[in-house]
């Protein structure tokens, strides 16, 4: 039985993946493959074919030993493991061995793609979410790390202070409390983040929220740790199965390369009752728009991550309502790498709501300090075709920021405005009907009466 992602609770399993990022961050930077070089260079041939195999034998333990929870849970915690980690329950006690038998049988939670997490479904059996709300929030590094990095003289990147933290590692207690007030007043039910730095600090964060949130963040391919993470509310009548992307590959201006700058989790949700999942959400953080010698302002990968993430959305397998979503780093109300989605049919979700172009922003960029603000629409929630048939936008709100002081803040005119506010993007989100979605999917797929020929006439006089 699948178990849930935060670490939480009873039998709850995967406490620490998201603290898991060596061997990732390992294979990003080439340092594994440096270091395996190195141990093998003076082994002999049948010494290099021993250490090959067991490599092979130790690869395919720990496939099937990540992650995965006992049939017979533990009532502590148990988190993943690794050669390279030790294990710890709730208590900070090393978490029992498994048995074998417990290994076999449980889900295999490591795919070729990356990381798989399951949120069980806890709610009444027979229960139904009518109504949704679904946010997006870049929270500009939470919270470990300082706010704002810079390519030194050898053009390596390093951290500066941020101008709202207290001290040099952390994001100050105003603007937490600010981003929790927020998540507070508009108690989204589901909340993808951006730039999520540990799972520490997000623990630290959600544990503080008035709602409970189960926690799902894998760690991802960004170089300076900020992950995509998404908060369920607690008690939401759906399963959620959340799939990592992070290790697909595509060719990069000639090069291989990881296709995802941090990463993307689908997430598909199952309810009662229903044999296929009712919808499919795709969240991510796309690249930046730092350009490159061959590719300015990044459009080219860009445009290969919407196109990668649109591919996943129209295979065949998944249900026909279908969400992508995140911080997409480029204006989505006229960014030509958006181009695909749209001709697929997807709609942003203010775009349906017939909210007014002018008022779609989301993040207000300034490029020195009296420069004139880039008013953007930067964090977005594409639909496809079906929740418009349906009618089952119900409403949607980008969130103003407060002060220190809890001023309302008006959008900032200079760059100095824009540092009283928690972050350089605003919360948003749409509310969605699912009762309506569940009406018109059941009806379209529900087989038309054939027509039935007239019974024949009896014969006789």
């Amino acid at each position: 039985m699948a178990k849930s992602l935060t670490g939480r609770g009873v039998g709850s399993t995967c406490g620490s993946v998201g603290n898991i990022r060596t061997d990732h961050m390992l294979q990003i930077h080439g340092e594994r493959e440096s270091r395996q070089a190195k141990r093998t260079k003076d082994l002999g041939r049948g010494g290099r074919e021993s250490l090959r195999l067991l490599q092979l034998i130790g690869g395919a333990a720990f496939l099937f030993s990540v992650g995965c929870a006992s049939t017979n849970p533990a009532p502590q915690s148990t988190a993943c493991l690794s050669s390279s980690t030790v294990a710890l329950g709730t208590a900070g006690e090393p978490s029992p061995e498994r048995s074998p038998a417990a290994v076999l049988t449980c889900e295999r939670l490591f795919e070729a793609h990356g990381p798989r997490v399951v949120v069980p479904n806890r709610s009444t059996v027979g229960s139904r979410a009518n109504i949704m709300r679904i946010a997006n929030y870049n929270v500009l590094n939470l919270a470990i790390q300082v706010g704002k990095f810079e390519r030194d003289s050898r053009g390596q990147m390093r951290p500066v202070a941020d101008p709202n933290a207290t001290g040099p590692h952390l994001k100050s207690d105003w603007a937490l409390a600010e981003i929790r007030r927020q998540v507070n007043d508009e108690s989204p039910d589901v909340l993808v983040l951006q730039e999520v730095e540990s799972r520490a600090a997000l623990e630290i964060f959600s544990n503080n929220l008035l709602t409970k949130y189960e926690i799902i963040q894998v760690p991802g391919n960004d170089t300076r740790g900020i992950d995509v993470a998404v908060l369920v509310k607690d008690g939401l009548a759906f399963e959620v199965r959340a799939q990592s992307h992070r290790a697909h590959r595509h060719e990069y201006m000639g090069e291989p390369s990881l296709l995802y700058s941090r990463d993307l989790l689908t997430l598909t949700f199952h309810e009662y009752g229903r044999q296929e999942p009712l919808f499919v959400l795709a969240a991510t953080h796309n690249k930046s728009q730092r350009s490159t010698d061959l590719d300015p302002d990044s459009n080219m990968k860009r445009g290969a991550q919407v196109e990668g993430a649109l591919r996943l959305l129209e295979q065949s397998h998944q249900p026909r309502a279908r969400i992508y979503m995140g911080d997409l780093n480029a204006d989505v109300r006229s960014a030509p790498e958006f181009q695909p989605l749209k001709q697929a049919g997807y709609r942003e979700g203010m775009e349906i709501l017939g909210v007014p172009e002018a008022e779609r922003v989301t993040h207000h960029f300034f490029r020195g300090a009296s420069s004139p603000p880039k008013s953007s629409q930067l964090d977005a929630i594409f639909f496809s075709p079906v929740w418009s048939e349906a009618r089952a936008l119900r409403r949607s709100r980008v969130v103003p920021h407060r002060d220190r002081l809890g001023n309302l803040l008006k959008a900032p005119k200079t760059k100095e405005e824009r540092k009283r506010q928690a972050s350089d993007h605003n919360m948003y989100w749409v509310e969605v009907n699912l009762e309506a979605l569940r009406q018109y999917l059941d009806e379209s797929t529900t087989p038309s009466p054939q027509t039935q020929p007239p019974p024949p006439r009896p014969s006789g006089p």
